[in-house]
């Protein structure tokens, strides 16, 4: 009788995990920025951006007015790679990319030059660590202006920095490399 009652225990337990893990695995990335807190996309309401998730579903790219009163649009949903790009405002877009459970955010501010910020987080948005996104220096030339955009299975930067040098000293950097990929880091 106790033999029964354990195995009857193990296998309750074992159902529990499995549809726990089968719950997991089915958030699409689209359950997954619609979970997003204000905190990590502050521009658009949960309603807002649904509808910008089903305008993409029926391949409309309408734009809807965000918070600031601006536009906002979604540029690409990808359900099979679980990727989508938002321009949140026509100055700033939010890439994700969902693989393992994981998270690959990248953020990226025009203004006019720009800007990334790259961090990986768990599908409950708690953020697991940041991405430090450098390119290499050249000829003492700091990238301070990097943006990224995933392509993949890389992620690609490019040198805004390079697009505020004078003309004249666009001879001393023609050399430095304008884009530079790197791997995901999962």
């Amino acid at each position: 009788m106790r033999l029964q009652k354990y195995i009857l225990f193990i296998a309750i337990c074992a159902a529990i995990v499995s549809a726990h893990a089968q719950d997991t695995i089915q958030k699409t990335i689209g359950d997954i920025y619609l979970s997003a807190p204000l905190s990590e996309c502050a521009m658009l309401t949960p309603e807002q951006r649904f509808e910008l998730i089903e305008y993409a579903k029926v391949g409309q790219h309408d734009t809807i007015t965000n918070f600031l009163g601006g536009k906002s649009w979604m540029d690409s949903i990808n359900t099979q790679l679980n990727y989508l790009k938002i321009h949140q405002t026509e100055n700033t877009t939010l890439e994700l990319l969902l693989k393992n459970n994981e998270m690959l955010v990248v953020k990226t501010y025009y203004a006019p030059l720009g800007s990334s910020n790259v961090a990986i987080y768990n599908t409950q948005w708690q953020k697991i660590r940041d991405i430090k996104i450098e390119m290499d220096d050249c000829e003492n030339l700091i990238a301070t202006f990097v943006t990224a955009k995933i392509d993949n299975e890389t992620i690609v930067l490019e040198n805004e920095t390079l697009k505020q040098i004078f003309d004249i000293e666009k001879t001393k950097y023609k050399d430095c490399p304008k884009t530079q990929i790197i791997p995901l880091p999962f």
